[in-house]
């Protein structure tokens, strides 16, 4: 019980920035370091829409259809899978969650590009 009120006035004292940074945490935990799954989560705890069955599924959906799109524009012939897919998680992270959170995985894209 002591330790859910020192969690909760911890809480209370944590800027917007703290609360994002641990609502990370808690998404990366929850989604068991599955980048996707971790994206979506974490948009999920941002616009409960995405709880809404069959939503993350157009999310996803409308963001591989952009990454394709994309890729064409840029000059893109030949990808990975892996790069296809760090992409549209990439997207997927713009459009749900948006620019004012930076991209967690981004220090992957040399790895994989």
């Amino acid at each position: 019980m002591a330790a859910n009120a020192a969690v909760r006035e911890q809480r209370r004292r944590s800027t917007p920035l703290d609360i994002e940074q641990m609502n990370v945490m808690k998404a990366l935990t929850a989604a068991e370091y599955s980048r996707r799954q971790f994206v979506l989560n974490f948009a999920a705890s941002r616009d409960t829409r995405l709880l809404i069955p069959g939503q993350k599924a157009d999310a996803i959906k409308a963001a591989e259809e952009w990454a394709v799109v994309w890729l064409n524009k840029n000059g893109y012939e030949t990808i990975t899978n892996e790069f296809f897919k760090y992409t549209v998680d990439a997207r997927l992270w713009t459009t749900l969650v948006g620019p004012d959170v930076g991209f967690p995985f981004s220090f992957m894209r040399r790895a994989i590009d």
